[in-house]
């Protein structure tokens, strides 16, 4: 068995910072694996769990500080900023979501190392029981109970009810958010949905994200 075998975990939300100790190598991997068989043992004979809780917080930190320095913003002189052109009251709303949805009968988001540039076509009446998650980076459990908090469908047809929006988009869209090389996204799905939007005649979009 390789040393990263021992790292496998079932992508749940407890372990959605520390499975980045996969990425190390294999030193560091035993320098923690060893740090945290040792630091377990001590808690659980002096009964403090607290000093367990800190070294874990202590790899998350350095497993993290990496990315948020990878992902902190570019200065841009200028922003592609399009202002609302009616009141919202009037608007027709669209719903896109990256959090890995789609509709059952249609194939399911690659989750591989490589990532999914596709998306999919969500129609505003599917079924609540017809919807589908798959995702690679974040613990699934909660939309699969309860898809609202990726895609509020259910809020904004409410909304809707109330005159709060004019009405929602008859095709709305998902993608799933691990896309480790985004260029593609960028240069041809992406551009295709905001394609479809338009000729949909959408004012506004609401991003559903995790």
């Amino acid at each position: 068995m390789e040393i990263k075998e021992l790292l496998n975990n079932p992508n749940t939300a407890p372990f959605s910072r520390i499975k980045y100790v996969r990425e190390l190598s294999e030193e560091e991997i035993v320098q923690f694996l060893n740090g945290l068989f040792l630091q377990t043992v001590e808690s659980k004979d002096s009964g403090d769990w607290e000093a367990l809780s800190s070294y874990l917080e202590q790899w998350e930190a350095k497993l993290m500080l990496p990315r948020a320095q990878r992902y902190i913003a570019k200065p841009y002189e200028s922003i592609p900023w399009a202002s609302l052109r009616k009141p919202i009251g009037e608007s027709r709303v669209a719903l896109l979501t990256t959090g890995g949805l789609y509709v059952e009968g249609q194939p399911p988001f690659n989750v591989g190392p490589e990532g999914d540039i596709s998306f999919r076509e969500i129609p505003i009446d599917t079924p609540l029981q017809d919807f589908r998650v798959i995702h690679r980076a974040y613990d699934t459990s909660g939309p699969k109970e309860d898809v609202g908090c990726i895609y509020p469908i259910q809020q904004l047809k409410q909304m809707v009810r109330e005159g709060l929006v004019g009405e929602i988009a008859p095709m709305n869209f998902a993608f799933m958010g691990y896309i480790p090389k985004p260029e593609e996204l960028m240069r041809e799905t992406a551009p295709q949905v905001a394609q479809l939007l338009k000729e949909a005649h959408v004012d506004a979009v609401v991003i559903g994200s995790t």
